[in-house]
């Protein structure tokens, strides 16, 4: 950054910190005013008709001073009363056309008042709000309703030398679209303009030149509303144009509660202005082109948008032959010029004693609205039909000096009304007086001051402005201590919190004014909230937000919340182990278990629910020892004995001894001797046959590892192995197996165990021959 440039953002932060300390917003309420009377049509009152209103919420002095003719006069002016100056018909009256009269005043306060101007009559009365010199401009578009019998009126007043070009579109020999040049060359010089008997100006523009601001009221001479209505009555409507730099789009629309079929008429500032009504579009309009529409009665309130500035009027509908109320105008405010505080009057006359206040607030500001001190009761309230974000209420108040004021909160719109036999009076109480025309746009929407725009935190926003008129520099104060020279930026806020946004359009030779334009908007930034979620699991895979997850970790979803920001879903898993439970049943032929026999061996899995509600596994096996049933084969030559396992001594074929032994599982084993007799015969052939049996084995050696029989012409062998105690381990083919020192797979203690070979010979085939011995198993 050069040092020129430098320079230039100090001074331009130094001129934003000075705007910060002291606020530039205008508003309805000052202490300089210019102000004129437009003709009335009813003339039969000889009494002083015209008077200027001021309420105050300090004590001060008023001077009001006509600068034409030197003419002078002072008030002082009490809180809480209404200050009424009246002024002479001869003085005052404005009843010519077209010419530039010395009928206007100048009206300066000592302290910030509110000041409106009157005109009573016999059966008329009307009040209009009066704009302070800070606020006048050089540029309006002006409205009226169109009469059917003394037309439309409007009248500028100049505040110093000024010339003046205006469209005129309703006055006699005049073509829409006409431009009419008027010079007033002194301060307090007015020119009136009336149409024809059935004209209407709404849609004029006038403009100074050399920007001077210049004051304009607008209206009619005696309106008949609706026109043509059959015994309608007529009266005098007035109001002071708003300069069209302060016209706006939005507009909370609140119809009298006394006076039935209240026209509205809306005037667009520019081309394809569509305009919508509680969100129905209705129509689309053009440059200086007026839509109305009458609302019911039961219609009391509706929100109104344009998507061109626009100026809104109400006008109170003539009552006929009886009833409260007349003719009368009276400007809608836009809901971009809320104001947070205003002194208003009203007073009565001999046929208006009602008095009453139309004000619209938001509807989260309703507890905050306080009158005269007092806070209005939110049940006053309604919500409005056509956006919930605002409500509108209606306020009973006495003749005299008030004061509406909002305890923080975006602000109000307000007017105020009065009701009496033939007779209304409405004027717009006050409001702010901020440049619409530059807008400030958020992500490419248009926002208005007093408005509230919600964002992310952390999320890029597009800020930008679009102008009317070219400014030098565009200063964006983000309300969080950081400041940026340019027209468009791309901010982050990364800490969530409630944050003015201000961009000031610094115009350094701005010809008019000399003043900049701050725009202005509540951000509520709102925090991205990360939920962590700790969780122990005994599924796998676990399904998260549709995602199947298998492993122990972190896992992140983003879900949006309430107010469209991200909200962070952070998942920390950890999964239960799956536990094993091995369970073993062992029996003798058949096992029982829950009344369920298995009689072969078996492995079953079952899956049970722990009590931490997890899965578990338990692995079952059933194994079946088998009782044993075994007949003992002996052969012996008749006339011998022998001992048996048993202890008895045994001769017969017919002696059949039966012993019961224990296998080393617990199961019976049963052993059967059965004897054959071999009676005395010849001398057998010699037997070529051998066998050979080893006396021990080491089962964990390399060498001699296996229990194995060798043999030489065996036709069959079987071995069978027994503890020294008799019971049974194990048998095998002796010709083909051997034994590894192994019960069941499972490995036998070091020990002499009693084999038993039972085979036959190639020699005597017939003849079963047994050999019975010991081996040493070693280990």
């Amino acid at each position: 950054m050069n040092k020129g440039y430098k320079k230039l953002v100090l001074f331009l932060l130094m001129v934003l910190s000075m705007q910060l300390s002291y606020s530039q917003e205008m508003t309805t309420m000052g202490k300089e005013f210019w102000f004129c009377f437009m003709d009335n049509a009813e003339r039969v009152f000889t009494g002083d008709r015209h008077r200027v209103i001021i309420s105050a919420k300090n004590a001060c002095t008023v001077t009001i001073s006509m600068p034409t003719t030197g003419w002078q006069t002072t008030a002082n002016v009490v809180p809480g009363v209404a200050t009424v100056v009246p002024f002479s018909v001869s003085q005052s009256d404005n009843q010519t056309s077209g010419q530039v009269l010395n009928k206007g005043y100048r009206l300066v306060a000592s302290d910030t008042v509110s000041v409106y101007v009157s005109t009573i009559g016999l059966t008329n009365y009307e009040v209009a709000n009066v704009l302070p010199l800070s606020t006048l401009r050089d540029e309006y578009m002006i409205q009226s309703y169109p009469s059917d019998y003394w037309g439309s009126s409007f009248a500028i007043i100049a505040t110093e030398e000024v010339d003046i070009c205006l469209s005129s579109a309703a006055t006699t020999g005049a073509q829409p679209g006409d431009t009419v040049t008027v010079l007033l060359p002194s301060a307090g010089q007015v020119y009136q303009l009336k149409s024809t008997s059935v004209g209407d100006f709404s849609g004029t523009t006038m403009k100074s030149r050399d920007c001077k601001p210049i004051g304009v009221f607008h209206g009619d001479v005696c309106a008949y509303i609706p026109s043509h209505a059959a015994n309608a009555t007529c009266d005098h409507a007035v109001e002071q144009a708003v300069p069209t730099s302060y016209w706006g789009k939005h507009f909370v629309v609140q119809r009298s509660t006394s006076s039935f079929n209240d026209r509205i008429r809306i005037t667009s500032l520019s081309d394809n202005c569509s305009i919508t009504r509680n969100g129905n579009l209705v129509t689309t309009i053009n440059r200086g082109q007026t839509y109305e529409y009458q609302m019911s009665q039961s219609n009391l309130a509706e929100y109104v948008e344009t998507t061109e500035p626009a100026a809104v009027n109400i006008f109170f509908a003539s009552t006929g032959t009886a009833g409260l109320g007349d003719p009368s105008m009276v400007t809608i405010n836009p809901i971009e010029q809320m104001v947070n505080e205003v002194t208003f009057g009203s007073f009565n006359t001999q046929s208006t004693t009602i008095h009453r206040v139309n004000v619209a607030v938001k509807t989260e500001d309703r507890s905050l609205l306080m009158l005269d001190g007092s806070v209005v009761s939110q049940t006053l309230f309604t919500v409005l039909p056509g956006n919930h974000q605002y409500s509108y209420a209606t306020l009973t108040v006495s003749a005299g000096s008030h004061t509406l004021k909002m305890n923080g909160g975006s602000g109000f719109v307000a007017y105020a009304f009065g009701m009496g036999n033939h007779e209304s009076y409405a004027y717009s109480i006050g409001s702010s007086m901020r440049v619409l025309m530059n807008s400030l746009y958020v992500n490419g929407v248009e926002v208005f001051a007093g408005s509230q725009v919600n964002i992310c935190e952390g999320t890029p926003i597009n800020l930008n402005v679009r102008y009317y008129e070219v400014p030098n520099y565009v200063v964006w104060n983000y309300g969080d201590g950081n400041f940026d020279v340019a027209d468009s930026v791309l901010k982050t806020y990364p800490e969530y919190g409630e944050y003015q946004l201000q961009t000031i359009l610094y115009y350094s030779t701005n010809g008019c004014y000399g003043s900049n334009d701050t725009l202005s908007v509540n951000l509520r930034v709102f925090a991205v909230d990360t939920t962590n979620i700790d969780t122990l699991v005994c599924r796998n895979p676990f399904v998260w937000h549709g995602d199947s997850i298998t492993t122990a970790g972190m896992y992140d979803h983003v879900l949006v919340n309430q107010h469209g920001c991200d909200s962070l879903l952070r998942l920390n898993i950890d999964f239960w182990s799956i536990p094993t439970t091995e369970k073993k049943y062992e029996g003798c032929d058949s096992i029982v278990v829950d009344g369920i026999a298995y009689k072969v061996d078996m492995m079953v899995s079952d899956t049970i629910v722990t009590a931490e509600g997890c899965d578990s596994i338990v692995n079952v096996t059933y194994t079946i020892h088998p009782s044993y049933y075994r007949n003992e084969h002996y052969d012996m030559d008749e006339g011998d004995t022998m001992t048996w396992i048993d202890g008895g001594r045994y001769w017969s074929d017919e002696q059949h001894p039966t012993m019961v032994l224990r296998t080393v599982h617990g199961c019976d084993s049963i052993v059967s001797l059965q004897l054959n007799i071999i009676p005395h015969v010849a001398p057998p052939p010699q037997d070529s046959s051998a066998i050979w049996i080893p006396s021990a084995f080491t089962p964990d050696e390399e060498t001699n590892s296996m229990f194995k029989v060798e043999s030489n012409d065996i036709i069959d062998m079987r071995v069978s192995i027994f503890t020294r105690w008799g019971l049974f381990v194990t048998e095998f083919d002796g010709l083909t197996e051997d034994w590894d020192g192994t019960y069941k797979g499972t490995k036998c203690k070091q020990d002499v165990y009693v084999y038993l070979v039972e085979y036959h010979t190639k020699t005597m085939p017939a003849i079963a021959q047994k050999r019975i011995g010991t081996v040493m198993l070693l280990r």
